[in-house]
């Protein structure tokens, strides 16, 4: 509540994007071990704060149709960054420009989270 769930949310993405992006630099044991915790573990987070910036966003009668079209809206990216992941990995072999792209994705999250957060604070 300090923050406010839009900072919040910009920051978990911000760090997830240094955590997928871990292994493009590093690959030991130790540093694939945190990458792949500290994603795991701000995923979780991600839905959480996901949920508490949607209440925010919307009167409380529209929260539930609201979660149901972001729930949709995830499945269906979810599905086709999968299907589009896989085939850029059959074509070239590595993990590289997956783990890239992935971090690149959170990095634009986190400053259109950032920035819409800090335009809802402007007007408020």
């Amino acid at each position: 509540d300090r923050f406010g769930f839009g900072p919040t949310l910009a920051a978990c993405y911000l760090l997830m994007a240094l955590s997928v992006a871990l292994p493009l630099g590093f690959t030991s044991s130790a540093a694939l071990a945190v990458s792949s915790v500290g994603a795991g573990a701000i995923a979780m987070a991600t839905v959480i704060l996901t949920s508490g910036r949607v209440a925010e966003l919307v009167p409380p009668s529209a929260v539930a149709a609201s979660w149901g079209a972001a729930t949709l809206a995830y499945s269906i990216t979810q599905a086709a960054a999968a299907a589009g992941f896989s085939f850029l990995f059959r074509e070239t072999g590595s993990y590289a420009p997956l783990f890239g792209i992935a971090a690149l994705a959170l990095l634009g999250a986190s400053f259109l989270t950032f920035r819409t957060a800090r335009e809802a604070l402007a007007v408020a």
